[in-house]
């Protein structure tokens, strides 16, 4: 799909049709106003996530399955048991993916006979290694000339309910500033829309 776009705090319902030609019309029913940003979701617009998310679930376990040998037998299936447990304590943990990944790993470690602060300390190095592993995306470069291009004209700004990280796949410079549902607001499509659009035309 090509990367999806909005205006900035309308939102802007259309219709695709087409003729015997193969033409796409697109029908608005609302003016556009004129465009003060464009945003962009990250994940599976910019670029194919699966294959890094494939990849990065298996080198998390396998670092979990290093770091302590009570969890030489962990699999996906037990970090997912942990991340449900603990969105049945805490629902809203729900919008900040990383968060909630950081605290499943800390209890899984807790589990382990471990105090809190070595939990953490494990953790933390555990949310190390995933970041590096779910940064290795390959952007095409069709996508860096699309940002490219529309950078010139207009300012770009990253919404994401996710926790991949421009800097670190080579989109950072397109981007004004990245707005992330946990650090800025709930996740899409609750709250964080409209927190969304003030930050943006606060920061624009």
């Amino acid at each position: 799909y090509p990367p999806r776009l909005s205006t900035s705090g309308e939102r802007v319902r259309c219709r695709a049709s087409t003729r015997q030609t193969g033409e796409i019309l697109m029908h608005f029913y609302r003016p556009l106003r004129p465009l003060a940003a464009l945003t962009f979701d990250l994940d599976d617009t910019l670029y194919d996530n699966r294959p890094v998310i494939k990849q990065t679930e298996l080198q998390s376990v396998a670092f979990l399955q290093n770091y302590h040998p009570g969890l030489n037998h962990f699999q996906s299936a037990d970090f997912h048991r942990l991340r449900q447990e603990l969105r049945e304590q805490d629902p809203e943990i729900y919008h900040d993916v990383t968060q909630w990944r950081w605290r499943a790993i800390h209890l899984a470690l807790s589990r382990q006979g471990l105090r809190d602060a070595q939990a953490a300390e494990g953790a933390d190095a555990a949310m190390q290694n995933f970041a590096l592993w779910r940064s290795r995306i390959e952007v095409p470069e069709a996508t860096h000339a699309t940002l490219k291009a529309l950078g010139e004209r207009f300012p770009l700004v990253a919404i994401t309910n996710g926790n991949a990280d421009p800097a670190m796949c080579g989109l950072d410079g397109y981007f004004q500033f990245v707005l992330r549902s946990g650090p800025d607001g709930r996740a899409k499509p609750y709250q964080f829309q409209k927190i969304g659009r003030a930050s943006c035309r606060e920061r624009v």
